[in-house]
């Protein structure tokens, strides 16, 4: 790279490194009070009719977005980096790749300036070693164990050959491959048995192309993770879903409408901007990862026609996925189900507290209108909720939600700044020439995940304001005090990133 080019590249991205550090200080948690009462009623439409360059035909998404989420500074400050990015790209065609070692990689990408601000990302103690991660490891303790399952033939595997069916840029390597494992019951293990790759054929532990298949299955987990499970999941369908639904359906002195409101608030906010700034043909997905825009979008209009609501309670779907009593170790699900348990007892108790029975609720005129509209927007319907509506199976539904918004939105998402940014052993691109990606692209996918940390409304907190009387007030106390008291627990024992705590958490996903 010549001197000239080098100077005008550092300058690009210095500037963009002071945008997304005053994105961060500008960023501030929102009080969330009890709802106001209002006359719109929201409609959804495709997608690509509300953002024309971004041409999805599948996925659902609010016309207008209603007007107490938007306030002129937040439109004004995404605008804004928006025409910055047209006049300023992020991307420069020709630089050379990152250096080899991953700290350095890092250093010469600024992440200093961020650290100063947020902190430095946590190296994965499954990526301290000389050789490839071990992937056996990294299907129990990620966020990638969330793809964990066994084949109708019972053999435990990831399954990411369908990432082969969308359009890649050219000169990167496909991502279809799927990954079979073997259980070690004497040491609860699992280890990896071969991959098989549409890029790299058959592959096994002791074949030469091992370290390249092992690579191109972490770049396919993480891909998967951070836009099928995370984006087009939380933000695309129970973001954008649960919100309309409880604003058209509930009113505002309702005990649900109550009970949903901390983790419904802002969600339309949150995804006006991140929506914009992520999928445009210019924006960060295209950028980062391995899909072109056509394919980037046949992939999100695939997801949202294959989203299965059981996604949201790790217990079901880790029978849906033919897991039980398993027998190696479990780290992350067990995490997932414990917090998860948590939510679904102050659901529980919510709900009893204000619906005496079945027939009761399901006499609730306003609950039942609210159950359709959602039944009607999620793709695939609520598992069988909505035919027969009970307390208990509302309340898990309820948890469910709660859960993604708040537990699988820091797993599958702002967790990932300490597994992304390890390009040596989870790069979110493979070249096809065995090179490094470059280092636009390896900043544009830094640059990102840091957007991701803004702060948002912590789970650590007594939401009792929005209660509809002192008996829900109550019961948000107590489940915050039982949150308090996990935290309390996990502070006495060893950890790591993958691990998701009630102290690190946030009440949903938005702004």
């Amino acid at each position: 790279m010549s001197a000239w080019a080098q100077l005008t590249w550092q300058l690009r991205r210095r500037f963009w490194t002071r945008w997304q550090l005053l994105r961060f200080r500008l960023s501030k948690p929102q009080h969330i009070g009890p709802p106001v009462p209002t006359t719109e009623h929201l409609r959804v439409v495709p997608l690509g009719e509300v953002y024309p360059a971004i041409p999805l035909r599948d996925v659902l998404t609010v016309e207008q977005i209603p007007s107490d989420e938007a306030p002129l500074r937040m439109r004004a400050l995404i605008n804004t980096g928006l025409a910055l990015g047209r006049c300023i790209p992020q991307m420069r065609p020709g630089l050379p790749e990152i250096a080899d070692d991953p700290r350095t990689a890092l250093d010469d990408a600024g992440i200093a300036k961020y650290a100063s601000a947020f902190r430095s990302p946590v190296r994965p103690s499954v990526y301290d070693t000389d050789g490839p991660p071990d992937l056996g490891r990294l299907a129990v303790e990620s966020p990638y164990a969330v793809f964990l399952e066994r084949d109708d033939e019972g053999t435990l595997q990831w399954d990411f050959r369908e990432l082969a069916e969308f359009e890649h840029h050219d000169g990167l390597c496909s991502l279809g491959l799927r990954v079979l494992f073997s259980e070690r019951p004497r040491t609860r293990d699992l280890v990896v048995e071969r991959i098989e790759s549409v890029e790299l054929g058959t592959v096994t532990p002791d074949d030469d192309t091992w370290p390249r298949a092992n690579q191109l299955a972490v770049t396919a987990a993480t891909t998967h993770a951070a836009l099928s499970r995370h984006f087009a999941a939380v933000h695309l369908i129970s973001g954008n879903h649960w919100d309309v639904a409880t604003r058209n359906q509930l009113p505002v002195d309702h005990a649900l409408h109550r009970l949903l409101r901390p983790h419904v608030f802002n969600s339309f906010y949150t995804n006006y901007g991140v929506t914009r700034a992520q999928m445009l043909p210019a924006g960060d997905f295209v950028n980062v990862y391995s899909f072109t825009p056509s394919g980037m979008a046949a992939y999100f209009d695939a997801a949202y026609r294959s989203y299965d609501i059981t996604v949201t309670d790790p217990v079901a779907d880790w029978a849906r996925r033919g897991l039980g009593a398993e027998s190696f170790d479990t780290p992350t699900h067990d995490n997932l189900v414990e917090l998860f348990e948590l939510a679904h007892a102050h659901t529980a108790r919510y709900v009893d507290a204000y619906f005496e029975s079945d027939e009761q609720l399901r006499g609730d005129p306003a609950v039942a209108a609210w159950i359709r509209e959602l039944a009607e927007l999620v793709p695939n319907g609520l598992g069988g909720v909505e035919t027969a509506p009970t307390k208990s199976g509302l309340a898990r539904l309820i948890a469910g939600y709660i859960s993604e918004g708040s537990v699988i939105h820091d797993l599958v998402g702002t967790t990932l700044w300490d597994y992304q940014l390890w390009a040596d052993k989870n790069p979110t691109r493979v070249p096809r020439d065995g090179t490094r990606v470059s280092l636009d692209v390896f900043q544009r996918m830094i640059n990102n995940n840091f957007a991701l940390q803004l702060r948002r409304a912590p789970l650590l907190a007594d939401y009792g304001s929005v209660a509809l009387d002192e008996r829900g007030a109550s019961l948000f106390t107590q489940f915050f005090d039982e949150c308090r008291r996990l935290q309390e627990r996990y502070d006495a024992l060893p950890g790591g990133p993958w691990r998701m705590e009630p102290a690190n958490l946030e009440i949903n996903m938005n702004g």
